[in-house]
């Protein structure tokens, strides 16, 4: 990629908007929704923040450059399209909620993906697994995808407040990863949920005067597998938070919390001398 000085404007000579096409993988190719042909987006106006870093005057220019083809996804055509992994950043998600789930053997988990994140479901992990693992996609609601593709990838490596950007939303994802697994290696399965269904209000929930709502259309067997629990012992849970209010139920699968994490966060610690688990409020 070339080098941009901080002076040197982006070359808006060679980004003409064309559609990158779909990549063939066998007989079994996904193919592009020809609903969605039509629709174009700007990026940095969908999303802000991937621009916030840029000179006014450079992010006005990257704001015409940036303009990408957008697919759909709903819960009967989950599957994302693919695109030349050599060539195409990734597929960034404008709207909507979806899930990439993992399978190996009977256990299942899932990573819930929404606006911001960056996904690229044409790479594969064959070699890193000893154990063959089963990647499946559920749709929550209604997904808008961006196309990243050989264009805007090459729009983005003229800029490195760009590439940045870009790239931390991949590590983003694998930040909340590990955060979520050290979330589902606590004891208590009440706090294990609790934390959970706060980070996903912390990233796409909505502040209201009765306390943070989440209207995610995930049900207790899509929030077992994201902290590593069956159905019912979600459910159980829930129901204890909601006796506690710390939790109150609203229509469809809507969560309101209430208060915030810390106010109602019980940790395990071990009683000295007694070799037990207590449970001990965070704050008083």
């Amino acid at each position: 990629m070339a080098h941009v000085t901080a002076e040197q404007p982006l070359d808006t000579r060679r980004h003409l908007p064309r559609m990158a096409p779909a990549v063939r993988r066998g007989p079994a190719a996904l193919q592009r929704r020809s609903s969605t042909e039509c629709e174009w987006v700007r990026i940095l106006q969908e999303d802000p923040d991937l621009g916030a870093n840029l000179d006014r005057r450079i992010a006005a220019s990257a704001d015409r450059l940036l303009r990408a083809p957008v697919v759909t996804l709903n819960r009967d055509a989950p599957d994302p399209p693919e695109y030349d992994p050599t060539t195409t950043f990734g597929l960034l998600v404008l709207s909507g909620l979806m899930g990439r789930r993992v399978g190996i053997g009977q256990a299942h988990a899932i990573e819930v993906l929404g606006p911001g994140d960056i996904l690229r479901p044409w790479d594969r992990d064959d070699e890193l697994e000893s154990v063959p693992a089963e990647i499946g996609w559920r749709v929550f609601q209604p997904v808008r995808l961006a196309v990243l593709d050989r264009r805007i990838t090459t729009v983005i490596g003229q800029r490195p407040e760009l590439l940045i950007a870009f790239s931390g939303r991949l590590l983003q994802r694998a930040r909340t990863s590990a955060y979520l697994t050290a979330a589902s290696h606590l004891t208590l399965i009440d706090d294990k949920v609790l934390i959970t269904l706060w980070h996903l209000a912390n990233r796409w929930g909505r502040v209201s005067s009765r306390g943070v709502e989440i209207n995610l259309g995930l049900t207790h067997e899509v929030i077992g597998e994201i902290v590593g629990a069956r159905r019912p012992t979600v459910t159980l849970a829930l129901n204890r938070m909601a006796r506690r209010n710390i939790i109150s139920r609203g229509p469809g699968a809507r969560v309101i919390l209430r208060g915030s994490p810390q106010d109602w966060m019980v940790t395990e610690r071990t009683s000295p001398g007694s070799g037990r688990a207590v449970r001990v409020p965070e704050r008083a």
